[in-house]
């Protein structure tokens, strides 16, 4: 039975280092995980030959050799990730720490609380229930280590943080306060050996669990958001196609306009002409987009949530400076760039009560750069909890993701009240580029700026 606890103990162990590894490295290399697998069974063998060695050694010897082999047999296996050697020498180095750490607080615990375990007769038994509950220390150690230092993509909550410490926290309980004087007696040694195995493998079954537990939240809350998402791009799409029906109903309407005013003209009804005139001015007005860029997605977004900022009593301030021609994304790309980030700068002026506005400039640039500036009252966010947290909205990562699919870049910060977003993705496409077609590019002063003449638009801020 001492055999199988040394066997449960080096297993736990591999177990320990893989998921400490995982935890605070990234990019593991999966192709080489079946040699991954064999390196760790070779770095037990290697310790468990070094620890039969070790009788041989001077105290000297064995306090040098040992620890150096730990640390050199986890840089190893830190070089099946992807991480800078900095990373992978200061997380062999942490991880020596912590066996060192959790072999001398398990120590200090246990003779504290069992006075009379060093007096035990049988050695090789206590050796191997020490170093199985320096294993279960190190275990929670390491547990400590990665919830709080390591970086996350998603917040760990408080109940998630509870039960995976409440399995060791429980163990080593166990493990300090049975009364090992009982291993002596033959009766009872078969029952505490089997509880301890147990009860170390009852760790990695849980932790195991509790870690896919919280992926399937992740993914069916990333899955429900994707869904969100492409009801979003639906809803934009919809937009996209009244925006287009509308322009073509506008041309139509435009054409039996000058059917009608030639056949007044023809009877000379020009009191009848004057007033219907006034009536077709005033329904173009009422019908006819805002913005003209020449480009659909952006005339009918800028338009649409110009009208959604009015009714909010939200400042609508714009500046565009487009050639439509040189516009680098597809229509798909650009709604939810445009999309998203208005949805974002409408919903967080909402959420204030005063001063409410929204600045945004789209420009086509003479060096072939496609530039979006935006910035936008919003209640003041913890950026930590913005990034960390698994409740919140994806539409700056849609963003991002979107931009970075398009060679471009995409920056965000807060500074005080004042949310700003900046995007620049490049013109890539040769005949797109202002070098080789200069006389394309247009300017639309109608649409520089917002014909909002009741608030003082702010002055446009340099990008943050």
């Amino acid at each position: 039975m001492t055999y199988l606890i040394s066997a449960v103990t080096y297993i736990f162990d591999i177990f320990i280092v893989s998921s400490y590894l995982k935890n605070m490295l990234k990019h593991f290399k999966k192709k080489y995980s079946t040699i991954y697998i064999l390196c760790l069974i070779l770095v037990e063998v290697i310790l468990y030959i070094n620890e039969l060695l070790s009788s041989r050694y001077n105290s000297f010897s064995s306090v040098v050799i040992t620890p150096a082999l730990s640390i050199l047999t986890t840089f190893a296996l830190c070089c099946f990730f992807s991480n800078s050697i900095k990373a992978k020498i200061l997380t062999a180095l942490s991880f020596q720490v912590l066996v060192s750490l959790g072999e001398s607080f398990f120590t200090f615990i246990i003779t504290h609380v069992n006075p009379d375990i060093l007096d035990m007769a049988n050695k090789t038994l206590l050796y191997s229930i020490m170093n199985l509950g320096s294993k279960v220390m190190l275990f929670l150690l390491c547990l400590i280590v990665t919830i709080f230092f390591r970086n996350q993509k998603y917040e760990h909550t408080t109940e998630y943080s509870i039960l995976l410490f409440t399995t060791p926290i429980i163990t080593l309980t166990i493990f300090s306060f049975t009364p090992l004087h009982f291993l002596s007696e033959n009766d009872n040694m078969f029952f505490y050996e089997v509880l301890f195995i147990c009860l170390s493998l009852l760790n990695i079954v849980n932790y195991i669990l509790i870690q896919k537990a919280f992926i399937s939240t992740v993914v069916n809350y990333t899955n429900m958001n994707i869904q969100r998402q492409l009801d979003f791009q639906k809803g934009k799409f919809e937009q996209l196609s009244e925006s287009y029906r509308q322009n073509r109903r506008i041309i139509h309407d435009v054409k039996k306009h000058y059917f009608y005013i030639q056949e007044q003209i023809n009877k000379q009804h020009f009191d009848d002409l004057k007033n219907y005139t006034s009536t077709a001015i005033q329904s173009i007005e009422d019908n006819y987009a805002k913005y003209n860029t020449g480009n659909l997605v952006i005339d009918s977004f800028i338009t649409n949530y110009d009208n959604i900022a009015t009714k909010n009593n939200i400042a609508f301030y714009v500046r565009l400076n487009v050639d439509f021609n040189r516009v680098p994304t597809n229509d798909y790309d650009l709604c939810i760039i445009l999309g998203n980030l208005l949805d974002n700068c409408i919903a967080a002026c909402i959420k204030c009560n005063n001063s409410r506005y929204i600045n945004i400039s789209i420009e086509t640039t003479d060096n072939d750069k496609f530039v979006i500036h935006c910035e936008n009252r919003s209640p003041v966010i913890d950026p930590t909890a913005r990034q960390h947290s698994i409740d919140h909205g994806f539409g700056l990562s849609n963003i991002s993701h979107t931009v970075e699919k398009n060679n471009g870049f995409f920056v965000y910060q807060q500074k005080d009240d004042i949310f700003y977003t900046d995007i620049m993705i490049p013109i890539i496409d040769e005949s797109k580029r202002v070098f080789k077609s200069v006389s394309h590019i247009s300017f639309h002063p109608s649409s520089h700026i917002s014909h909002r003449t009741d608030i003082p638009a702010p002055p446009c801020r340099g990008r943050q």
